[in-house]
């Protein structure tokens, strides 16, 4: 082969993995609740799994994990594990730090459903801590909802009157919604929605794909 064709052959070659290989420009932010780490770009989901591993992961150069995800609002999740993401920075260096925790969501609402007013104590429990304990009066088809710390995981509450004493238990999660609690003469039930919520994904472009 003549060695100018052989060259100009080698280059041309070397140019096009460049070109597979490279880092997209910016991408665009997934404002998921849960984001998985296996379904992150290479980088990022190099960055988190130092992170898991080694406690954090300190960089002077591009941390593509902020730029993927919404470290205020998103939780990273890995082997069944969820993690707050901390993104801090000095100067030059960037470093982010994953915490093991339970991903927040919204509490359940409760509605009278006894064809009159009711008055009832309540009490809610998540894995075993009182998260709820009232003494509530609702007119009849009035809903209420509670001021307190919800989180994925599993809820019993107990119901306690002159009219119906009774319980229920239900669990939140990524692909269970949060509970309405139905109070009747016949006793309580907890009536939820099964989702299948979307994975975020990223084509070479740096551009959502949403899954």
């Amino acid at each position: 082969m003549n060695r100018r064709v052989f060259l100009a052959a080698v280059t041309a070659s070397a140019a096009v993995a460049g070109c597979l290989g490279r880092e997209p420009a910016a991408y665009e932010t997934c404002h998921h609740t849960i984001v998985h780490v296996d379904n992150l770009p290479d980088s990022a989901e190099s960055e988190a799994l130092t992170a898991i591993e080694s406690g954090r992961y300190e960089t002077d150069e591009r941390l593509v994990l902020e730029e993927v995800m919404d470290a205020q609002e998103s939780y990273l999740s890995h082997d069944g594990v969820y993690y707050a993401v901390d993104v801090d920075a000095e100067g030059d260096q960037r470093r982010v730090e994953l915490e093991e925790t339970i991903p927040e969501t919204g509490g359940p609402q409760l509605v009278n459903a006894i064809d009159d007013n009711a008055e009832f104590d309540l009490r809610i429990d998540h894995r075993g801590d009182v998260v709820v304990d009232e003494h509530l009066e609702l007119e009849e088809g009035e809903q209420t909802d509670f001021d307190a710390d919800f989180r994925y995981g599993s809820y019993r509450v107990e119901v306690e009157s002159d009219r119906v004493t009774d319980d229920a238990e239900w669990s939140v999660g990524e692909h269970y919604s949060q509970a309405e609690l139905f109070v009747s003469e016949n006793g309580v039930t907890a009536e939820q929605a099964v989702v299948d919520p979307a994975d975020c994904g990223w084509d070479a472009d740096g551009d959502l794909d949403v899954q």
